[in-house]
């Protein structure tokens, strides 16, 4: 357990520290100017398109974190051979492991950090259901942490791994409507494929709390309950199919 804690604060530590870390930073303060100020173009409901516009800017730059900094940083370890280092001293599991904590804390991290900043903004508008934004949004890139490690383990190249990050990230958004349109449709392939692909593919429609949070509308104790366990059960599949994959490799 030492050894786990030691590596996810290191992993942690790491992150942060890059570059990578900080640009998306700069790049979220200039979005969510940017927003302030169409903000102050819509009459009568500037609130509420500056609560809609900074969450989807959260989760936006939140993402660029993880499919960039997270997923690079893997492969930068197994290019310099810090990773033959870390694997002489822990076993495969540990690594990756604490790999995927130190993913989950830095998102929470970030997430934490830019909420507050919208909170501030927000000021006497700010109600107590606005919490429910950024836990939505910590919720839904959990899962991406996790398929970002998985990527990262499957392929051999970066770029590949990121951008099959975005692709699931936009299939998991778009999959909810395709899924409703399969339920119509004639076509008996197109619509069983609809459903096997929304059933595979995380659900974002199930943790999308941004409207909820934006019109100050609460989330039911049992529904929390499911999403919460949904989110764990998918992290926890990827991460062992992941070290499966992995130890598969190393020997």
């Amino acid at each position: 357990m030492r050894k786990f804690i030691f590596l996810t604060i290191l992993n942690f530590k790491i992150i942060i520290k890059e570059k990578t870390f900080w640009a998306i930073g700069f790049l979220f303060i200039f979005l969510l100017g940017f927003s302030l100020f169409l903000g102050q173009l819509s009459l009568g409901e500037k609130y509420t398109a500056l609560k809609i516009a900074a969450l989807s800017i959260v989760e936006a730059t939140a993402l660029l974190l993880i499919a960039i900094g997270f997923v690079f940083n893997f492969y930068k370890e197994k290019e310099t051979r810090l990773q033959e280092v870390y694997l002489s001293h822990f076993s495969s599991l540990t690594y990756l492991g604490a790999k995927l904590a130190g993913y989950l804390l830095t998102c929470f991290f970030y997430i934490i950090i830019a909420s507050f900043c919208l909170i501030l903004i927000l000021g006497k508008n700010f109600n107590f259901f606005f919490l429910l934004g950024p836990f939505g949004i910590f919720l839904k890139l959990s899962i991406f942490c996790a398929l970002a490690l998985l990527l990262s383990v499957v392929f051999n190249y970066p770029l590949l791994s990121a951008s099959c990050l975005f692709f699931l990230y936009i299939g998991a958004e778009l999959a909810y409507g395709a899924y409703k349109v399969a339920g119509t449709t004639k076509i008996v392939v197109g619509g069983v494929m609809a459903k096997v692909v929304y059933y595979i593919i995380p659900n974002a429609d199930k943790l999308d709390f941004k409207y909820l949070a934006v019109y100050g509308q609460s989330l039911k104790t049992e529904n929390i309950l499911f999403i919460v366990s949904y989110v764990i059960c998918y992290i926890l599949f990827c991460f062992f199919l992941a070290n499966l994959i992995f130890s598969y490799k190393e020997h």
